[in-house]
């Protein structure tokens, strides 16, 4: 299983202008970048909210679809009616 990549141990390339960075899972294994304790971890701030926006943009049509309609609907319902 491959963990995310982390910026903080990325390497560019010169000729081509990429940047490519490691697997958090291979740098655990190595001392020399974040070991087995996790020496550079930093925890995400609000990465509830994160996972969320993921979600909504990397699913389909139809889930953002009912998202904005909910959204919506909570709206109407918290304004008072006249």
């Amino acid at each position: 299983m491959k963990l995310g990549m982390i910026e903080f141990f990325g390497s560019k390339d010169i000729n081509t202008d990429i940047v490519s960075y490691d697997y958090a899972d291979l740098s655990r294994k190595y001392e020399d970048k974040c070991g087995i304790e996790g020496k550079y971890f930093e925890p995400g701030e609000d990465i509830e909210m994160k996972i969320f926006f993921h979600d909504l943009i990397n699913n389909n049509a139809y889930n953002t679809f009912n998202f904005i309609f909910l959204v919506f609907f909570i709206n109407l319902l918290q304004k008072p009616l006249r």
